[in-house]
């Protein structure tokens, strides 16, 4: 497909720019390459991924209806932030973990997918890292060169799940949709 081509295509130059270049900027305290807790040796999907380019698999919450329309026609950055905001800036937002994508996640607008919730596991192209606790738009991080994707360490910073951030929908490609229900213990 056009999405993985594009996708396989943005993580070769990511892959390319970044050979031998994962020290930062010699800073010894700068930390800039991420190590997502999806990536498990052993693990089916993650040993299909190029570590060179720090390639995870990251979970993206949304509803149904959004996440069949994004698994064809990809992900758009002009409606970044409608469904929850942009804490680390306008762009695509992914999780390590399934239930921070849960957060995300609502269920569908039609009757066919009423009570039905849904996310999309994608397969992503990190590079460099650029790690912020505070929130703010780190947009220009990445749009400069210096950094890939921006971390948004919110399990440091306040103790819950680390954010991922990408500007570039270049960067991911939807791979799978899960589709779920939501089962309650009463």
């Amino acid at each position: 497909s056009g999405m993985l081509a594009n996708y396989e295509s943005s993580r070769l130059e990511i892959k390319r720019r970044r050979a031998g270049n994962d020290a930062g900027n010699g800073d010894p305290d700068e930390h800039t390459t991420f190590c997502s807790k999806t990536c498990i040796e052993g693990n089916l999907l993650a040993d299909r991924l190029d570590q060179d380019c720090s390639e995870a698999y990251l979970f993206h919450g949304t509803n149904p209806e959004a996440t069949l329309n994004i698994a064809t026609n990809d992900f758009r950055l002009e409606v970044a932030g409608r469904n929850r905001g942009i804490m680390f800036g306008p762009g695509i937002y992914l999780a390590e973990s399934c239930s921070k994508a849960d957060e995300y996640s609502n269920d569908g607008d039609s009757a066919l997918y009423k009570g039905i919730f849904a996310m999309l596991l994608c397969r992503t192209t990190l590079g460099k890292a650029c790690f912020v606790e505070a929130p703010g738009d780190y947009q220009s991080k990445v749009t400069s060169g210096d950094y890939d994707c921006v971390i948004g360490d919110r399990e440091k910073a306040v103790g819950t799940y680390r954010e991922v951030v990408l500007f570039s929908v270049q960067q991911v490609f939807p791979e799978y949709a899960v589709l779920y229900r939501r089962e309650m213990e009463s």
